[in-house]
């Protein structure tokens, strides 16, 4: 059996950011015997003569985040028998996509580039805790320089009840980093180590809008998109107080120290959760170029690179 093939049309799409690249390829495929696609071998023939598998690299091409057509992979083929040809004549529709998207970033001073698509929600919110001292600057007690254990005698406005503390709301900011993951890049063990190492830890050095010991990831989440593809999404929080909260000195019945009859909490101390530290930009390293994910996710665009 021979095959002859002839590719008869090309479409190109690619709609920046929100959408991925798509390629339609084509073919019409002459047989020197008749074929009928009920038989496997016919089907397989067909399909490697022309498209090949699903997941295959775009015809001629290698992988390679360089050029708009080494990340396309087939998703999906059709062929079709050519009514009247009596199974000598098939046309074959292959569609090829990637989630990667193209940054046209020249006119920054850099070469343009693919680059996985990135998205980042905030949210600000508070939450109540029981509070003894407030600054009388700000409304809040000042937030605690260190990380985690206790502190000395925190001083500021005292605004509790005979050692009875108050409520008070402090400010609180969630920040979700989705990147999307091309696992035929990097695997997901990668992606698990990443999660592994980050999740619960301080930022040890400047992360996007926060300097160092500003924000804490409390946890990440992976989910399957399509074939090579899923999204990664890391949960980032910023709290006033560093995820601290006050406690007083008690004295041995475990009610707090009072300075005096009628008088306030005579010791307060801020306390808080012993977490490791770590430079949270490595997530960014599974990305095609770390620096250009960095700002897209600060930013919101990459247009503003460099």
């Amino acid at each position: 059996m021979a095959l002859t093939t002839t590719i008869t049309n090309h479409q190109y799409t690619d709609g920046g950011p929100s959408t991925s690249q798509a390629f339609v390829i084509r073919w019409r495929v002459v047989s020197d015997i008749a074929l009928t696609l009920t038989q496997s071998s016919a089907t397989k023939s067909i399909r490697d003569a022309t498209c090949g598998e699903p997941g295959d690299v775009f015809p001629g091409q290698t992988f390679s985040t360089s050029s708009l057509l080494t990340t396309c992979r087939l998703r999906s083929f059709q062929i079709t028998p050519v009514l009247g040809s009596k199974g000598y004549v098939f046309d074959v529709v292959a569609n090829y996509s990637s989630e990667y998207t193209w940054a046209n970033i020249s006119g920054g001073g850099g070469s343009d580039k693919l680059i996985e698509p990135i998205t980042v929600d905030m949210e600000a919110g508070e939450r109540t805790v029981q509070a003894w001292r407030v600054s009388g600057s700000t409304g809040f007690a000042l937030p605690p320089s260190y990380i985690y254990g206790k502190s000395y005698d925190i001083g500021g406005e005292a605004i509790d009840d005979v050692g009875k503390p108050t409520q008070v709301r402090v400010p609180t900011q969630d920040v979700r980093i989705t990147i999307m993951n091309d696992c035929s890049k990097a695997t997901l063990v990668a992606i698990y180590d990443k999660i592994n190492t980050v999740q619960g830890c301080w930022n040890n050095a400047t992360f996007l809008h926060w300097a160092p010991y500003e924000v804490f990831c409390t946890s990440a989440n992976v989910s399957h998109v399509r074939d090579e593809w899923y999204r990664i999404t890391y949960n980032f929080r910023w709290d006033l107080w560093k995820d601290c909260n006050q406690v007083p000195e008690y004295d041995t019945n475990g009610k707090p120290k009072i300075d005096g009859p009628g008088k306030k909490a005579k010791y307060v101390f801020w306390t808080g959760l012993k977490r490791n530290s770590i430079n949270h930009n490595l997530i960014f390293d599974t990305c095609t170029d770390s620096t250009l994910a960095k700002q897209y996710a600060k930013e919101g665009t990459y247009l503003t690179y460099p």
